[in-house]
């Protein structure tokens, strides 16, 4: 904390100077302070140029504009006036991340840490930050913490989620995100990543999972995604198109992968070359360097025994890339015929 020495005038002139510009604020109605604006608050911060709440609230407003150099100038001098407000400690990390400098985050993390031990918060994106940066030992340490102060932190058991699952625990981080839905039902991504998980495993819980999800938000397309991936991966074709063709329906048109998928589905399960091939041809059309949905159209003419235009594609594959190694064969396979 800043420690300065004023003459007894000085500070008892400083204190009135505080005292008249913090009940300017405080007395401000909700409404009136949500229409404070970057010049008002300026103009009170020239009346007490030492009052960390008002730089805290511009530096809020250049956030919400995207100034995040100015926000970040603005939270260190709130952060440096108040040094044991965790808040200030949470915004400025919070923005420095948004930066990508998480070296400044982590030294700003730790003194926070430092200062105010038992702060669930601080310790949370302590753990969170090591998380980002990949040191999982110190991420599963602070996360611990944070739950130690509060074992409803929904947040933290969710991180610990998606670390145990970056390390290959992957039934230790099923209970971690079980534990936040159970401490926050209308979790959103813990249900998400529930259903992946699940699916990995090849369970039809996932699609319980999915199904909660969309509880929460109907027109998720990873929920509906995630179902129609499982549906197809279980060999449910029928299931797996509908929910395709309600993506595309309901969600967006313009999505290549799901246009490749269906192609896929046609090609493989279905042996229909020619509505694989109209599948394949709205995929590239979107995505026109999509070089695995050029090489299925290729297969496909193949299969037709269109060994010229299979030629032709094969080819095109490999213009996108060179080194793709099954358009090679494929290659092989029609110059042969």
């Amino acid at each position: 904390m800043r420690i300065i020495i004023f003459t007894a005038i000085i500070f008892t002139v400083t204190l009135l100077s505080c005292k008249q510009t913090t009940n300017k604020v405080s007395n401000l109605s909700n409404e009136k302070q949500s229409l404070l604006t970057i010049d008002s608050l300026t103009t009170l911060i020239g009346e007490n140029p030492d009052n960390a709440t008002l730089y805290a609230q511009r530096s809020k407003l250049y956030a919400g504009k995207g100034e995040i150099t100015n926000a970040v100038r603005d939270m260190i001098f709130a952060n440096k006036t108040d040094s044991l407000n965790p808040e200030y400690y949470i915004v400025l990390s919070d923005l420095y991340l948004s930066l990508g400098k998480s070296e400044v985050v982590n030294d700003l993390l730790l003194k926070a840490n430092r200062l105010i031990p038992d702060n669930k918060d601080i310790l949370y994106r302590l753990g969170k930050l090591y998380f980002y940066i990949q040191d999982y030992k110190n991420a599963i340490k602070y996360l611990n913490k944070a739950i130690e102060q509060d074992d409803y932190f929904a947040e933290a058991w969710f991180v610990k989620g998606l670390v145990y699952s970056e390390i290959n625990k992957k039934d230790v981080a099923i209970k971690s995100f079980q534990f936040a839905t159970e401490r926050n039902p209308d979790y959103y991504d813990a249900y998400i990543q529930l259903g992946l998980l699940y699916s990995e495993k090849q369970d039809s819980l996932a699609l319980s999972y999915y199904d909660n999800a969309l509880k929460i938000k109907s027109d998720s397309y990873d929920a509906l995604y995630g179902k129609a991936i499982f549906y197809q991966n279980e060999g449910n074709v029928k299931q797996a198109e509908k929910n395709y063709r309600y993506i595309l329906k309901n969600i967006s048109d313009s999505l290549p992968e799901i246009y490749f998928n269906l192609g896929y589905i046609n090609m493989v399960d279905l042996e229909d070359y020619k509505t694989a091939v109209s599948k394949f041809d709205s995929a590239i059309f979107i995505k026109p360097n999509y070089f695995q949905a050029v090489y299925n159209k290729a297969f496909c003419y193949e299969k037709l025994k269109y060994f010229e235009k299979a030629k032709y594609f094969y080819n095109q594959t490999l213009k996108i890339n060179p080194d793709y190694s099954l358009a090679k064969e494929g290659l092989k396979r029609v110059n042969k015929d």
